[in-house]
């Protein structure tokens, strides 16, 4: 509907544009014979049409134009990762919404900001490695580090990035930023179980007279409460032959006589 009252009101400026140059040329040439103005008359209508036809073709080039806007949206700042350029100094100099929202900042306050403020301190030599690889080996590198956000708290994130050009040729670092924070949840609690499986399979110290087992703190605990605490067995209690003879005689001489 917008389109079509764009295209409405082009045609209407151009019919209005053609008629006050056809009366000026009424006032100059009053004494064109019924033949030149004729002709004149037919020129102009031919080229009122090659305008309207010129202004039709721009309006369609104009709903494409939109038609991309809206793809280069939805596929760039709509993005399920983060997308950024750097320039060969480390600012920012274009960050979709993904991005902004990942650190829980406007895209504005992002642009011409050093890229490093927003790394953990303590992953910033890997960052810095990671740049100097891919400017030196002028091929796509990756690496995880820690992002750090605008309220404080933290994400961890896998960087992809390659190397282009600008229209300048100057040399320009495009990166993705993909969130594996619940990715590094799950290592950790995999890392857990191995190491508690590692545990029981090494060397357990356990008393040779009471059988309780020294912890990883140095306490001494049931074998039970250890077994529970380092994997996922439970117990169920009984009381073997040879204990019931030596705890229960009685009860076993019992059910010998009454057989």
């Amino acid at each position: 509907m917008k389109n079509k009252e764009i295209k409405q009101n082009k045609i209407d400026e151009l019919r209005k544009k053609a008629e006050e140059k056809l009366t000026r040329l009424d006032e100059e040439h009053t004494d064109l014979s019924p033949e030149a103005v004729k002709q004149v008359l037919h020129e102009l209508r031919v080229h009122q049409i090659e305008l309207e036809m010129q202004n039709e073709e721009l309006i369609r080039i104009q709903d494409e134009l939109e038609k991309s806007q809206a793809m280069y949206f939805s596929l760039y700042d709509l993005a399920p990762v983060g997308y950024l350029q750097l320039s060969e100094k480390g600012l920012i100099i274009e960050a979709n919404l993904t991005f902004a929202t990942q650190l829980g900042l406007l895209r504005g306050e992002l642009i011409n900001q050093t890229f490093t403020r927003f790394i953990f301190p303590d992953d910033q030599d890997t960052f810095y490695n990671h740049r100097k690889k891919l400017f030196e080996m002028q091929s796509p590198q990756e690496c995880e580090l820690r992002l750090l956000c605008f309220d404080g708290t933290q994400f961890w994130a896998k960087m992809d990035a390659n190397l282009a050009k600008t229209e300048t040729e100057e040399p320009v670092c495009r990166v993705t930023v993909t969130d594996i924070s619940e990715a590094k949840r799950l290592e950790a609690e995999l890392h857990k179980a191995i190491e508690q499986v590692k545990t029981l399979r090494g060397i357990v110290p356990i008393c040779s007279s009471c059988k309780k087992i020294r912890n990883d703190k140095g306490f001494w605990e049931m074998l039970e409460v250890y077994i529970n605490e380092h994997t996922e067995a439970q117990f169920s209690h009984g009381v073997c032959p040879d204990c019931m003879k030596k705890l229960y005689p009685d009860y076993l001489d019992d059910d010998s006589s009454a057989s």
